[in-house]
This record gives structure tokens, sequence and C-alpha cells, in this order.
């Protein structure tokens, strides 16, 4: 997917959800580290249907695990193939998603497009709802 360079950002960013998702908010992303260290990352569309696809990939000295689907329906797919983590879904008039757990200390790199379009401004990083600069982005410890 990516051929940009990543914008790097802390992890620091991504702690806690933001109060901004729930059901019948605009298309988003919206990804967080809560304080048991489950990554979440859930998709919202509002009234039309929106394709949400991406790679979340963790660098060197980290592995993702136990990742579990949030309202995904059977058309979905997430998978990991070796190391990354890669997911396709659509979502509409819900919260779909999914948790995973990371293990070690590394970045974690992250591509998010909806509808096919790498748009940061639909991205929002934990309870301060924080926008990369790039759909793109590292998150690093």
């Amino acid at each position: 997917m990516a051929t940009s360079t990543p914008d790097r950002i802390a992890v620091s960013a991504a702690e806690g959800r933001a109060s901004a998702l729930r059901i019948g908010a605009r298309r988003a992303y919206w990804v967080w580290k809560d304080q048991d260290g489950v990554w979440h990352l859930r998709t919202t569309a509002g009234q039309s249907g929106r394709a949400y696809e991406g790679v979340i990939r963790p660098l060197p000295g980290a592995e993702i695990t136990d990742v579990k689907p949030i309202g995904l329906g059977p058309k979905a797919e997430l998978g990991m193939t070796g190391r990354t983590l890669t997911f396709r879904f659509r979502t509409r008039n819900g919260i779909d998603g999914f948790d995973f757990r990371l293990t070690g200390s590394a970045c974690v790199e992250f591509d998010l497009r909806i509808d096919r379009d790498g748009d940061p401004a639909h991205i929002y990083l934990g309870q301060n709802q924080r926008r990369p600069a790039l759909e793109h982005f590292l998150l690093c410890p």
C-alpha cells in the first residue's frame, strides 16, 4: 500500500478512547491503546457505507497477537500474513473493527485507507483525537 515515508508519532498520542466515537459518527478511523495494553481500531461511516482497508505492521522487536474482530460481517477480511495484519471490510451505520495486543517494544506502522483514499483528516488517535499528517504513520514508544 504505502510508498511514502511514514509520519512518526509518540505512542502516547494513542492513549485512551475518544469520547466522540459513537454510532452514527461520520466516516473515520479511531485508533487507541487502553490501560491494559490492548490496541483498538474502530471505524464509523454514518449513513453511507464505506470501504475500509489497511495494514498494521510492527517493526522488529514487537509482534501482533490476540487479534479479535469486533462487529465485522461475514465478508470482512482480517488476518495475519507473517508479522503483518491486513484488513478489508465495510462499515455502515455502526462501529466495526478489531482489537489486538502488541508484544515487545517497537514502533507500529499503520497504513489506513477509506474507499481506497488515504486521507489522514479521517484518522483519530487516542482520547485527544490527534490526527497524523499522513495516512501512513508510525506509533513509537
